[in-house]
């Protein structure tokens, strides 16, 4: 969210798969705020080939755009192998709820960001008439990057 707010014209998409389970402290069908509901409208036009709308820009579109769905599931908990994760209220995980993330940008340099977990959730896509895809995302509040390695690791 922080880096959508300062228009950085990076796109970052990515996926991989991995043997994760979303675990119980779940709410089921919660309504995305309005600025992340665009966010997440944005992922999908730059993740496939394929245009992607809210529910308010269907009904001014002309063509056959693939309506994204502002519910969500969200999750408290998530299991990687054998660690879980959890968010930033939960006293028990908060230490894990810090992320590092590496990014290859355009000129070979890496960039590593550092983020806090904020919550988990599970997008169910539809793709056509027969094709769900179900995403399983974590929204997290970015921090500023550090100029070099020895500020950026220092608490």
């Amino acid at each position: 969210m922080f880096i959508y707010n300062l228009e950085v014209e990076d796109i970052i998409t990515g996926s991989e798969q991995f043997p994760e389970e979303m675990m119980a402290s779940r709410n089921n069908l919660v309504n995305l705020l309005n600025e992340i509901y665009k966010l997440l409208v944005d992922y999908y036009n730059n993740a496939y080939e394929l245009e992607f709308v809210t529910i308010a820009r269907s009904m001014k579109s002309n063509n056959k755009p693939v309506v994204v769905w502002p519910q969500v599931n969200q999750f408290r908990h998530i299991r990687i192998g054998a660690e879980i994760f959890g968010l930033m209220n939960t006293p028990r995980y908060l230490k894990n709820s810090f992320i590092l993330a590496k990014f290859v940008q355009e000129n070979d340099s890496i960039e590593i960001y550092l983020g806090q977990v904020q919550y988990y959730f599970e997008h169910e896509l539809k793709l056509g008439k027969e094709k769900k895809v179900i995403h399983k995302l974590a929204f997290i509040k970015w921090f500023i990057p550090a100029p070099h390695h020895q500020t950026r690791f220092y608490f």
